[in-house]
């Protein structure tokens, strides 16, 4: 139990430290940008990929991909990982996306079917629970000023990814 609050701890103090020297806020939206890439990161899929996809689907002014494309973390990791903004879920499928952000604007438009079919083969990542209630796969969801990791169980027993231990120790599951 300790070892988990000094692990949060050192996570959520290096998201603040490096926040302040790369000049963007602390705020829901860059800790949930750095939440993407632990997601990124913390992922096994059963086939091998040399580069992934992580494609947004965000109302106007897009503050996820901007703030994801002016910082340095997507060159941090060894994996690579292309960002690519979308305006549905049919333009994140053409664009073969490995992962699919929909922020809770665009969620309502998303079929539910749809949304269940496609979390079979791509990681599809949300701000609700309603989100996963409707299919997706995890949400990175804000509780009392927090971001807290969601994932669907239903959805993940099904899936073609699996998350490592590191990941899955703070993840609450529903379904």
């Amino acid at each position: 139990m300790i070892s988990r609050i000094i692990i949060f701890i050192i996570v959520t103090w290096s998201t603040i430290v490096y926040a302040q020297n790369n000049d963007f806020d602390v705020s829901p939206t860059s800790i949930r940008s750095t939440f993407f890439l632990h997601v990124v990161n913390y992922s096994e899929w059963q086939q091998r990929y040399t580069s992934l996809k992580f494609c947004l689907i965000e109302q106007a002014p897009q503050k996820h991909y901007l703030m994801l494309q002016k910082s340095e973390l997507l060159t941090r990791d060894k994996k690579q990982i292309d960002l690519q903004p979308v305006d549905s879920l049919s333009s994140a499928l053409e664009q073969r996306c490995n992962y699919i952000f929909v922020d809770k604007t665009r969620e309502s438009k998303i079929l539910e079917e749809d949304l269940k079919q496609t979390s079979l083969s791509i990681v599809t990542i949300g701000e609700t629970i309603n989100f996963l209630n409707n299919g997706g796969l995890v949400s990175l969801v804000e509780e009392d000023g927090k971001i807290k990791i969601y994932i669907n169980k239903q959805q993940y027993a099904n899936s073609p990814v699996k998350f490592s231990a590191r990941l899955l120790k703070y993840t609450n599951f529903t379904g």
